[in-house]
C-alpha cells in the first residue's frame, strides 16, 4: 500500500482547508484539543498539523508561558496554518514525522491528528513521538474508522468511487481509512514503549453548508479529479453529479450533517 496516495500543495492545500477542513477536521479537533488542560503551561508538539485546524484549538488552551511547536512535512500546508494564526506565539517548523528535528525529552505532550496513516514507516513515527516526549509525557493520536462504518464515506468510497476505478489495486484511495483496528493501534503504542494506553472509538458530527461544497472537497477540487480523468476524461462531471445526488438523498439538500467516527488514542512515556 502506498501511503503517498495524495499530496496537497499550492492551491490544493487551500482547497483542502476550505472544503474538507470544516467537515472532517474541525469537529475532531475540538475533541482532540480537550485532552489539553486549559491554560496549559507546558511544552506541546503537534505532528502532521496540516492546515492548522487542531493548532487553533490547542493554542487557545495554552497558558502564557506554555510552548506550542507545530510541524508538517508540507510547507504549503503549514503556510495556510500560519496565515490563519498570524499573531499567535506558535513555532511552525517543516519537519518529517519520521525524523523530528528535536532533542530527546523535549515535550510534555505530543498531538498527532490523522497523520500516522500516511507514514511509510509508522513505527518510526511512533518511536519519534516517544523519543521527544519527556518521561511521563503523553502522546494523543487519532485515526479514522473504516469507511463502511462512516455513512458518508461508505457512500463516496465504497459505493461510488471504488467501483468506478478498474485498477486491480485500489488500496491507495483508502489510505486515510486503513488504520481502524484497535488491537493494531494498541500494538503500535506498546511497541514504541508507551504505557497506560487507551484506544477509544468516538462518534461526532461533520457539517457542511451544502452538498456542492463536499463534492468540491472530495472530488472536483481534490487531486482525485485527476485520477478520475486519467481513467475516463468524460467521467468527472457525471461522477460529481452522482455523488451530489447521493449526498442530497441521504444527508439533505442544504446544510449537510453526517456522523463521523474515529479512534482517539493515547499513551504515556
Amino acid at each position: 500500500m502506498s501511503e503517498q496516495a495524495f499530496k496537497f500543495s499550492g492551491e490544493a492545500a487551500r482547497n483542502y482547508d476550505e472544503y474538507l477542513g470544516p467537515f472532517l477536521f474541525e469537529p475532531s479537533a475540538r475533541i482532540m484539543a480537550s485532552y489539553l488542560p486549559e491554560h496549559y503551561e507546558g511544552s506541546v508538539l503537534e505532528m502532521a498539523a496540516g492546515t492548522g485546524r487542531l493548532t487553533r484549538h490547542l493554542s487557545r488552551r495554552m497558558g502564557l508561558t506554555g510552548m506550542l511547536v507545530v510541524t508538517d512535512i508540507s510547507p504549503d500546508m503549514l503556510e495556510v496554518a500560519q496565515e490563519k494564526l498570524p499573531s499567535l506565539p506558535i513555532d511552525f517548523k517543516v519537519a518529517d514525522a519520521e525524523a523530528l528535528p528535536f532533542e530527546d525529552n523535549s515535550f510534555d505532550m505530543v498531538f498527532f491528528q490523522y497523520g500516522i496513516m500516511f507514514l511509510p514507516e509508522k513505527a518510526k513515527g511512533m518511536a519519534e513521538a516517544f523519543r521527544v516526549l519527556k518521561p511521563g509525557g503523553k502522546l494523543f493520536m487519532s485515526t479514522w474508522d473504516a469507511t463502511h462504518r462512516i455513512p458518508f464515506m461508505k457512500l463516496w468510497f465504497d459505493e461510488i468511487l471504488l467501483p468506478f476505478f478498474t485498477c486491480a489495486d485500489k488500496s491507495k484511495y483508502l489510505v486515510p481509512f486503513h488504520m481502524h483496528d484497535p488491537v493494531h493501534l494498541e500494538q503500535l503504542f506498546s511497541a514504541a514503549g508507551f504505557k497506560n494506553i487507551s484506544i477509544e472509538n468516538r462518534h461526532f458530527q461533520g457539517t457542511s453548508p451544502a452538498p456542492s461544497e463536499l463534492v468540491k472537497g472530495f472530488l472536483l477540487k481534490h487531486s482525485m479529479a485527476k485520477e478520475v480523468m486519467e481513467q475516463d476524461p468524460d467521467a468527472l462531471m457525471p461522477l460529481a453529479e452522482k455523488f451530489q445526488s447521493g449526498i442530497i438523498e441521504r444527508f439533505g439538500a442544504e446544510l449537510v450533517r453526517c456522523e463521523l467516527s474515529a479512534f482517539f488514542c493515547q499513551g504515556e512515556k
